[in-house]
């Protein structure tokens, strides 16, 4: 801070410049504390992964807002593509072409900040969610995930007491897009 503190002495200028102000908040370097809104990003950061079975690092946001009451889709039926624990993106994918998966639809439909890249998580996604952000979700009832358990049922995300486990693709639970910057 004290570089930028004299670069501003030597401008003049005792705050720093709108541009400069809104790309220490918007750069993708640059993330804010865990559980925090990203201005610019579409919502909240969660944490940085790793880079992870063929994934590259990346920073995950999960949006503002998220909606209960919608199911999985697709009971009966194994989703080819939607069974990956670590890439929800991959799975949405898979679940959009398959069509019929409400909860994949309604994520896919959301824009927040510019931004129109956003998914329904994957197992390990929603637990990153609750081990880095808990606060920002509810505590009753489950979240959905992207990935797919069997033909009859999907991993959940429950955020009260942190558990992750399958329930029925037709349930109707909590859904919270998420979108991630690559590294």
């Amino acid at each position: 801070m004290a570089a930028m503190e004299r670069l501003m002495d030597r401008l003049g200028r005792t705050e720093p410049a709108p541009a400069a102000a809104a790309m220490a908040q918007t750069d993708p370097s640059n993330p804010p504390p865990p559980g925090h809104l990203w201005s610019g990003q579409g919502g909240y950061y969660i944490c940085t992964m790793p880079a992870f079975l063929a994934l590259p690092p990346r920073h995950l946001i999960a949006a503002t807002v998220e909606r209960d009451g919608l199911a999985w889709g697709g009971r009966g039926k194994v989703i080819t593509g939607a069974d990956c624990q670590v890439d929800g993106r991959a799975n949405t994918i898979a679940l959009l072409a398959d069509g019929g998966h409400p909860a994949a639809e309604w994520v896919a439909k959301h824009e927040a900040d510019g931004h129109s890249d956003f998914y329904l998580g994957s197992r390990l996604e929603m637990l990153m969610c609750n081990l880095y952000a808990p606060h920002r979700f509810e505590k009753e009832g489950w979240y959905l995930t992207s990935s797919q358990y069997s033909a009859l049922s999907a991993w959940c995300q429950d955020f009260e007491y942190g558990y992750s486990g399958p329930n029925l693709k037709d349930y109707e639970f909590r859904a919270v897009p998420l979108r991630c910057i690559h590294l």
